[in-house]
């Protein structure tokens, strides 16, 4: 569990980054909620934001 352990460290070294999640999540539950077949969709953008997010720091 030493991902686990290490999210507070990594919320708090890169604030937008976590503004950009929160931002995903909260357009994910509006997608899913207004046509919940777009969940798939839904999914895969949250999961590429999931990749990008963190790897926008390393440019």
């Amino acid at each position: 569990m030493p991902a686990v352990r290490g999210i507070p460290a990594a919320l708090a070294g890169d604030p937008v980054g976590t503004l950009y999640l929160a931002a995903t999540v909260v357009f994910t539950g509006v997608v899913t909620w207004m046509l919940v077949p777009l969940v798939i969709a839904a999914l895969g953008c949250a999961a590429t934001a999931v990749v990008a997010i963190p790897a926008r720091r390393g440019r």
